[in-house]
């Protein structure tokens, strides 16, 4: 048991170093995300390539943040031999509580040095899929088109199929339609692509037979529109469809079963 002579004297001792500490961790913290946030500002005003620049700044935060700790800890006095023997006693351990950390990390490599998609693209990876944002150390996040955020580990994103819309200057819109038989496909045809003709920057408009359903034909409507330019093409084609359709006489056909009972067993029910 120590004496209360023995508790103020290990206070007094150690209370100026632990304050020391502290603040050198804040200033220190402080001082990295500074410094970082003005370097990232002018590499970016040199052009600079986004997807490479916040991935390098992320790893550059993480060693910084170290160095500061280690810092601390000298300040502390701690013996820089037992923390290393400690640090080697345990690296096992260690090792595999951030296998999966490590893995991400190589994922991020990965990334930045086959550069499947930058910063800005629109990708699908793993069932999600939104406009980059960032790739960082461990995670690369994503911006839905409804405004959600997704964040995604880099080892699946490196080791999983990547879809990138943004990597040509045209993206394809595809609408299929089922169209009564009751319509001649001269008509259907030309009336589709009259609508795609009408689509600001439309190119290589056409309509195809694509297959015979049970109800009827399955039209698609095809054209090659600017990438930047699919969604909002998309959605004003899709109002065009129906208002042209009606305007020639041409039905959608939907799925129905049509009962066709011997002569007379109808009257019969009716009865």
């Amino acid at each position: 048991m120590y004496t209360g002579q023995e508790v103020k004297a290990i206070l007094m001792n150690w209370a100026p170093r632990l304050l020391f500490f502290i603040l050198v961790l804040y200033f220190g913290f402080f001082l990295i995300r500074r410094s970082l946030v003005f370097f990232e500002r002018r590499l970016r005003a040199k052009k600079v390539d986004a997807t490479s620049l916040g991935f390098f700044i992320s790893i550059l935060s993480y060693f910084l943040k170290v160095l500061v700790v280690v810092v601390g800890l000298g300040i502390l006095n701690v013996p820089m031999a037992s923390l290393t023997a400690v640090v080697g006693a345990s690296t096992l351990s260690i090792g595999l509580a951030l296998q999966g950390s490590l893995s991400n990390l190589a994922g991020g490599l990965v990334l930045v040095t086959t550069q499947p998609f930058k910063v800005g693209d629109y990708i699908v990876s793993d069932g999600f899929e939104g406009t980059v944002e960032e790739i960082s150390v461990l995670t690369t996040g994503l911006q839905t088109f409804d405004g959600k955020k997704v964040i995604i580990p880099n080892s699946i994103v490196s080791s999983k199929g990547i879809v990138n819309y943004s990597l040509g200057a045209l993206r394809r819109i595809d609408i299929p339609l089922l169209i009564s038989y009751k319509a001649p496909i001269d008509k259907v045809k030309r009336t589709l692509e009259g609508v795609g003709q009408e689509i600001q920057g439309a190119q290589r408009v056409e309509a195809v037979l694509s297959k015979y359903e049970d109800s009827g034909y399955l039209f698609t409507l095809r054209l090659w529109i600017e990438n930047g330019e699919y969604f909002k093409q998309l959605f004003i084609l899709n109002e065009k469809i129906k208002p042209a359709l009606d305007k020639e006489g041409i039905e959608l056909a939907y799925p129905h079963l049509e009962v066709i009972l011997p002569g007379g067993l109808d009257e019969k029910i009716q009865q």
